[in-house]
């Protein structure tokens, strides 16, 4: 028997990678962001953040723009945009986000490189570099990606499971 004290229970907001296109640039915003800390937990990136309102929902997304990036095999350029829908209010506030890089995973590597950019409150640019590992699941191949089918031995000794 174990006694267990809870300090605090909050909900925290998890969502996907949004794929941003030219139509959704202008909507998806780009205000200042404070990110206090960032740490990956088993597919999920998490955010604690801060940011300044009171008067409005804010919007908090993290964006891949499939023009901005780079050859294949390199890092997964992703920006972490907030819009704050022009509220006024000047209450600091926090937020806890989790955004789900599951749709990251690639066929044949067991991890990804990810920069991850965001914009502070002093203009500078927040910028962070993870690797995020999968190799503990096999990923499973979409109809369309049914020629990069590895060889079935290869498959064989490193199986574990399929989502």
């Amino acid at each position: 028997q174990y006694y267990v004290k809870i300090n605090a229970l909050k909900d925290v907001l998890t969502k996907g990678i949004f794929m941003i296109t030219p139509e959704k640039e202008d909507s998806i915003g780009n205000d200042p962001i404070h990110v206090n800390d960032v740490w990956l937990t088993n597919n999920y990136l998490n955010f604690e953040m801060q940011y300044y309102g009171g008067n409005m929902i804010h919007y908090i997304n993290l964006v891949k723009d499939n023009n901005a990036q780079g050859p294949a095999g390199s890092a997964i350029k992703l920006q972490l945009r907030h819009n704050n829908k022009s509220d006024s209010g000047h209450i600091p506030l926090k937020a806890l986000v989790s955004f789900d890089l599951s749709s990251l995973k690639q066929v044949g590597k067991t991890s990804v490189d990810i920069v991850i950019t965001g914009r502070d409150f002093d203009g500078q640019t927040f910028t962070k570099t993870i690797t995020y590992k999968y190799d503990d699941e096999v990923v499973a191949l979409k109809k369309t990606d049914q020629t990069k089918l590895p060889s079935l031995n290869n498959l064989k000794n490193s199986y574990q499971r399929v989502n």
